[in-house]
């Protein structure tokens, strides 16, 4: 992981205090639902894995700290692009979207609306749409000033995340996320991690 971070610069390397403040919230999450916790950032318009927490299960996530995820089709990623504000939003959507599966997003439009429903109902939910069989849940931390600096995720394979259990995570992790934010110093509540005032 040094060599890694080191790569991507201060910028990120100062926000790394997050890892300490959300580990523990991430292995209770592990401990209750039995499912792989991931702590991830924006870095270059991609996902970037800065902590991940695994489960006890034999069938399990390849996630791994360093990794790099697209934006466009990671539950982390759409939640981070939904976050953006509308010109970076528009100069990240002038590049091809690249189809991983069958449930990808590859149009704009289509994923300017994805975005802003998960804009409405404060998290994001990939449906295989990177990997076939890999469902996964985010939901944003937030600093004093109310911006997005990480999303706290839940992947799992689509046969455990049904749709019942992905709005029982849904809520778990928006509530952790919550946490997390106030401890950074953020003083809202967790129902207003629901918008973005740039993208009203």
């Amino acid at each position: 992981l040094g060599l890694r971070l080191a790569n991507l610069g201060f910028r990120v390397i100062q926000r790394m205090d997050i890892r300490r403040e959300a580990t523990p919230v991430m292995t209770r999450l592990r401990d209750e639902w039995n499912e792989t916790c991931d702590l991830s950032i924006f870095d270059r318009d991609r996902v970037f894995y800065v902590e991940v927490v695994h489960s006890t299960h034999a069938l399990t996530i390849a996630a791994s700290v360093g990794k790099h995820l697209p934006a466009h089709c990671s539950a982390s990623g759409k939640l981070f692009l939904a976050h953006m504000s509308v010109e970076d939003l528009e100069r990240f959507l002038e590049r091809p979207l690249q189809s991983h599966t069958v449930n990808t997003i590859t149009s704009p439009g289509e994923l300017r609306t994805e975005l802003r429903e998960i804009r409405e109902r404060g998290y994001s939910v990939d449906r295989e749409e990177y990997q076939v069989g890999i469902c996964a849940v985010s939901a944003p931390i937030r600093d004093q000033a109310s911006r997005m600096v990480a999303a706290l995720s839940m992947p799992g394979p689509a046969s455990r995340m049904t749709p019942e259990r992905i709005t029982d995570v849904s809520a778990a992790l928006v509530e952790a996320a919550g946490a997390i934010s106030r401890r950074r110093g953020w003083q809202g509540s967790s129902s207003s991690l629901v918008t973005s005032p740039s993208q009203r």
